[in-house]
């Protein structure tokens, strides 16, 4: 017997029963269906605020003809006055639309779920001559375990300030007095939004092209006489500033009793001073600069 597996994805709308009223909107249609009678097509609820924006819901009670919602009703969340956020805003949210059953006291809430399903298979080998085996080898066997990652999150932004469903729930199913979420065409709908914070941390590499090759000499007088270790002069290298540190007898968690040249016991090392690494990217909390460093020993003098 020998199990392997597959893994598949795909994008799942998720339905359940919660007792709980939304965290953050609830509003109430008392003529849901004299909306559309009155020509009606598109309906802006009132701003709400949550995690530190401020929403909206658009409910498009015959459909969203833009996406082929007929028969349904759309219902999407967005950014309020998104004009007012500062340029190259962004919000990663997860959110839920919730639907009230007002004859059980209960909600159904629908959200965008992302799944990932792994698939075992179990195969069963049979112990017959490889001639016999052929003619049972499709009768394997396999076993299928599903699981849920959770929720799905949706980028909000300046190109696409708004996510939703375009078929939320059909005018049949709303219909049916025995679902409860119509009562003398009165409907409650509601939304919940959590919003996942960018902590701002990244990382940006890039390569200097025409890279400049620089030279930069020091000289060293009385060698026998400095201490553990020697600080030169700043210099500058491109944009930034520049000394070297210089170990005469080596780092002491470093020697080794095979570095008996002075080559070899020269250590030296770049300290970056003065003007401060280039700090303008806003997702960068961390700067390193990387550089190719030749040493070369021209002489010493005693």
């Amino acid at each position: 017997m020998e199990k392997t597996g597959a893994i598949v994805s795909s994008h799942k709308v998720t339905v359940e029963i919660r007792d709980a009223s939304p965290s953050h909107y609830l509003m109430k249609f008392e003529s849901f269906y004299k909306l559309s009678e009155n020509g009606i097509d598109m309906y802006e609820s009132n701003e709400f605020e949550a995690w530190g924006y401020k929403w909206k819901l658009i409910i498009y009670p015959n459909g969203d003809d833009n996406i082929e919602g007929n028969d349904y009703i759309s219902v999407y969340l967005a950014i309020a006055n998104d004009s007012s956020l500062p340029a190259g805003w962004e919000a990663n949210a997860v959110f839920s639309f919730f639907l009230f059953n007002q004859l059980c006291d209960n909600y159904l809430v629908i959200r965008d779920t992302y799944r990932l399903t792994f698939f075992y298979f179990t195969f069963v080998f049979f112990p017959f001559p490889f001639d016999q085996y052929r003619a049972f080898s499709g009768t394997s066997m396999f076993e299928i375990f599903p699981s849920e990652l959770g929720r799905q999150v949706r980028r909000f932004h300046k190109v696409k300030c708004k996510w939703g469903f375009s078929k939320l729930i059909s005018h049949k199913a709303l219909k049916e007095q025995s679902n409860g979420y119509l009562v003398d065409d009165s409907i409650i709908i509601g939304a919940e939004v959590f919003v996942v914070k960018n902590q701002g941390v990244g990382e940006c590499v890039s390569m200097l092209e025409d890279i400049e090759t620089n030279k930069h000499e020091w000289k060293i007088y009385e060698f026998s006489k400095l201490g553990e270790s020697c600080l030169s002069k700043e210099f500058t290298v491109g944009d930034y500033k520049w000394k070297i540190l210089l170990y005469p007898n080596g780092v002491c968690c470093q020697r080794t009793k095979e570095s008996l040249s002075i080559l070899h016991q020269l250590m030296l090392r770049d300290l970056v001073a003065g003007k401060g690494l280039r700090q303008n990217t806003p997702f960068l909390s961390k700067t390193r600069l990387m550089v190719n460093i030749t040493t070369k020993v021209i002489s010493i003098y005693f």
